[in-house]
């Protein structure tokens, strides 16, 4: 019997047609989500992650909507009652649960700038957190028989209503509190970005976001809010008090639409409603200044060359240097310097600072990441850390500009299964005038009691390459293939093992060598002085104390475990190392050094508590990696080791880099917002000079992997992309990023486009059709279309030199292979379809080759 305070006709007569009506309409709700989604599944479109959390929604909203569907009619079966009881509860939960797990991968895609591949992996977790605590509270409250009557249907029963604001409304007011927090943060990370350029795509965007978000919680009170105050005003009740039934009526109608307004605002219902009634259009936005674009060709812009020092340092847990002109030469533009087991950071920060500022007169700007810990007790042997130094006016001119990362450092050490930071990696990406670089400070595991961990080193650098996102917004490529230069720097910990030498044996080598050359000494102990000579551009050395440069140690690097397998290209492909003309490094004896001992005192070989020998090696490398068509703008000056360094069981390593950049041929965007702002009306992104309307088109794909990624089905070895895939090619998806985040004046503002097109969209696909693609710069097309009928392209960019577009060949959960395709021909020679081929890579590995035609288009 349904409970005696409300009447029996009021019943009949409204709350049951209510209950059909709105239920029913949710069920269309879920209908209309799960037949899209079904449609993208059989035209194999890529059901990305917003898909995926809104299909799992509504697959709440079903059992949420279906259970309702029976009313009061469960009040006369005692086991229906519990069922749609424990339904509703665990439903009800859960989906306020999900909601702000969604609220969640909002924060983590925008403001943490995480890519599709790092929120899939937070998925189960969101599964987890959403539905196994409403499951263990439902199945509790239906063990002890808490299940019954509750007003219009069968819930925690009118005999427990206090139990419903604990086990039930806390949980809305919870979650409600963590979606406005999720919410709030979103909106500051998207505003500022919209201020980074203030145009008119930026602002319609950052409006359409924030109309997104204050529907979503204003779905959130309509659904939930007349429902908790209605519970409220029952608990509070007394049984003599008439019920309201306009409350309860409100409740009804609101909480049993959840469905309904779920796939109109999440789903994209709306959209098509309003497309429908033709309220929702793509026009072309009017360009104010088209004039603005530069007419400097970019072969007219001026060339500057610019110094690096880069130097890696493992400290051992001691104190800095005191003198540190023995390690680090002055007279350069930019300054990196990579540290390993080094107990104060803060420490070395401050001294590297003052001994440049004293020495160049100029106020330098720094720049710090560390992981790892001072406590060694721990396991841990200090920090892992990167710091770079850059004179001041350098920063203030724009000349230097360094982007937010969406993921700057990887842990790599293991302890129970569980990713530790003392071994990993840090780094920053910056660009310099035109040319971007990347900067990377490593510690990779290291031999443990005698016994080599090759490949666990390997494991590691593999880690780095994917999980390292230096450039602002991530995306599923390798860190390498985003940047024009790449210097990865550090204590490696690769070993002269490759071919099981002893340490005797070793030491004879490095001994012989040092017999025939001598050792130049100066008259100075400052280290040298790289200096540019303004008329010949040509490096000059002062004041040198180094092994002889014709010195020749190539018969050490034959047992090198690093050459050997860069070269099988099984880690750090495509990068490369200058020639080593320096002993090895490590292990050394602190306080001694090669220019003033002999060599046996140098190297400590016994390993403690009798764990055998260790063989000396070089173990602190310095590599870099150029894009094909800028290989020739960096060269590497000078790579040396610093003897008279002897506070470490290492010795430092340093290495100069002479790398040419250009001006731009278009003034930086400040500038070019100073010359619209007179307008009434805000500038668009075709205002800018040189943005042009591009599209990059790639046809006649063909990818060829080798043997060892897939079985080969030929005898020549090669498995290509027109051969099935061992049933993996309905999986894959071809992933293109164009322009490069640091090629990119929008950089900034086109995760708002794409976080305002997304929930713009909801379920339903993007097209390459509509006008807000082009204000994306990267794309997702199916493996099958890819192959039929290429890949299409279209954003707003500027046409400059050295544009690349990056190309990642994936499942939703791992890449097959990577590349950078250099557009400066088909930018060059326009509506002209030009061949191409690059080795593709995954995790610094190469795959495979792919093969093709690229043509660019400009309006």
């Amino acid at each position: 019997m349904p409970p005696v305070s409300l009447p029996t006709e009021w019943i009949n007569n409204f709350v049951m047609p209510a209950i059909i009506t709105t239920s029913t309409l949710s069920l269309f709700g879920c209908a209309f989500i799960f037949s899209h989604a079904f449609k993208s599944y059989c035209q194999r479109e890529p059901i990305d992650f917003t898909m995926r959390m809104i299909i799992v929604m509504s697959i709440i909203d079903l059992f949420d909507a279906g259970f309702k569907l029976f009313g009061t009619y469960s009040y006369s079966y005692r086991g229906l009652c519990n069922v749609q009881g424990f339904v509703m509860n665990a439903a009800g939960i859960a989906a306020v649960s999900w909601l702000a797990c969604m609220s969640h991968s909002w924060y983590s895609w925008v403001v943490k700038r995480d890519c599709e591949a790092t929120l899939r992996r937070w998925f189960v977790v969101y599964l987890i957190v959403s539905f196994l605590p409403p499951l263990v509270v439902s199945l509790y409250l239906g063990m002890t028989g808490k299940y019954g009557p509750a007003s219009f249907y069968c819930w925690i029963s009118d005999e427990y209503k206090g139990m419903r604001i604990t086990f039930f409304f806390s949980w809305i007011i919870a979650s409600a509190l963590f979606i406005l927090l999720m919410c709030l943060l979103v909106i500051f990370d998207a505003k500022r970005r919209a201020q980074q350029q203030e145009n008119v795509e930026a602002q319609t965007s950052l409006a359409s976001i924030y109309n997104k978000l204050a529907a979503y919680v204003s779905v959130y009170i309509f659904v939930w809010g007349p429902s908790l105050i209605n519970r409220f005003v029952e608990w509070q009740r007394s049984e003599d008090d008439p019920p309201i039934l306009w409350l309860l009526g409100l409740h009804i109608i609101c909480n049993n639409s959840q469905g309904f307004l779920n796939a109109m605002i999440y789903g994209g219902a709306f959209r098509i409603l309003l497309r429908a009634l033709r309220f929702h259009e793509n026009s072309e936005m009017e360009s104010l200044r088209t004039s603005l674009c530069s007419n400097i060709p970019t072969t007219e812009v001026l060339t500057q060359t610019i110094s690096l020092f880069c130097t890696t340092f493992n400290m051992g847990e001691g104190p800095m240097p005191e003198d540190l002109s023995q390690w680090i030469s002055i007279g350069h533009d930019i300054y990196v310097i990579g540290v390993q087991e080094c107990l104060n950071i803060a420490s070395v920060r401050a001294k590297v600072k003052e001994y440049l500022e004293n020495s160049s007169q100029q106020p330098y700007e720094d720049y710090v990441r560390e992981i790892g810990c001072s406590n060694t007790t721990l396991g841990y042997h200090g920090y892992i850390g990167i710091l770079i130094f850059v004179p001041l006016e350098s920063v203030q001119s724009g000349r230097f500009y360094m982007p937010k990362p969406s993921k700057s450092e990887v842990n790599c050490g293991k302890l129970l299964n569980v990713r530790t930071s003392n071994k990993g990696a840090v780094g920053f990406a910056f660009r310099y005038l035109d040319t971007s670089i990347s900067v990377v400070s490593c510690h990779l595991s290291s031999d443990c009691k005698g016994k080599s961990q090759i490949l666990r080193r390997n494991e590691d650098a593999a880690l780095v390459w994917q999980s390292l996102n230096l450039s602002g917004d991530s995306y599923f490529m390798d860190f390498p293939l985003l940047h024009h230069h790449t210097i990865v720097l550090g204590d490696l910990n690769y070993r002269l093992s490759n071919k099981n030498a002893t340490s005797a044996t070793i030491l004879n080598l490095i001994e012989n060598t040092m017999r025939k050359h001598k050792w130049i000494s100066t008259p100075s102990p400052q280290l040298h002085t790289l200096v540019i000579d303004n008329e010949n551009s040509e490096w000059t050395t002062e004041n040198v104390k180094i092994f002889e440069l014709d010195e020749d140690w190539s018969h050490l690097l034959e047992h090198d475990e690093l050459h050997a397998v860069m070269g099988l290209n099984q880690v750090f492909s495509g990068f490369e190392e200058n020639t080593i003309t320096f002993p090895p490094t490590f292990r050394r004896t602190r306080g001694f050094s090669l220019s003033k001992n002999n060599i046996n005192d140098c190297y400590c070989t016994v390993m403690p508590h009798g764990g055998g020998t260790r063989v000396p090696s070089y173990t602190d490398r310095i590599l870099y990696h150029s894009l094909d068509n800028v290989k020739s703008d960096l060269n590497c000056c000078r790579y040396q080791s610093h003897e008279d360094i002897d506070t470490s069981d290492h010795k430092p390593v340093s290495c100069v880099f002479r790398i040419m950049t250009k001006e731009s041929p278009y003034a930086p965007s400040y500038q070019n917002l100073k010359k619209v702002s007179f307008m009434t009306q805000t500038s668009t992104m075709m205002d800018y000079d040189g943005v042009k309307d591009c599209t990059i088109l790639l046809k006649e794909l063909l990818v060829q992997w080798q043997s060892s990624m897939f079985p080969p089905l030929s005898d020549n070895g090669i498995f290509t992309a027109k051969v099935p895939l061992i049933g993996l090619e309905d999986k894959f998806c071809i992933t293109t990023v164009f322009p490069l985040p640091l090629e990119d004046i929008f950089s900034d503002q086109r995760k708002l486009h794409e976080l305002a097109a997304r929930w713009d969209h909801g379920i339903l696909p993007l097209h390459a059709n509509d006008l807000s693609q082009r204000h994306l710069n990267h794309f997702q097309t199916s493996w099958k279309e890819a192959l039929l009928n290429g890949i299409h392209h279209r954003c707003y960019a500027q046409a400059k030199r050295n544009m690349h577009i990056a190309l990642s060949v994936h499942t939703d959960s791992e890449s097959f292979g990577q590349c950078t395709l250099n557009l400066e021909n088909a930018y060059t020679l326009p509506n002209e379809f030009h061949t191409f081929q690059y080795n593709l890579t995954s995790k610094g590995a190469i795959t495979g080759t792919l093969k093709g035609i690229v043509q660019v288009k400009i309006k």
